[in-house]
């Protein structure tokens, strides 16, 4: 979406070459670092 057209610029393909290729996977890991149960932040099976 607007993340891969920002990274599809020639500036920042210059300074970062191939972002274009992994921001989806850098957004989607950031994401679980941040928030590891996710976007809605249910709770899980595992808890009490």
């Amino acid at each position: 979406g607007i993340l891969q057209s920002f990274a599809s610029m020639n500036e920042i393909k210059s300074i970062f070459p191939g972002i274009d290729q992994v921001i989806i996977y850098l957004v989607a890991v950031v994401i679980l670092l941040l928030m590891p149960r996710g976007l809605m932040g249910r709770s899980g099976v595992m808890d009490e």
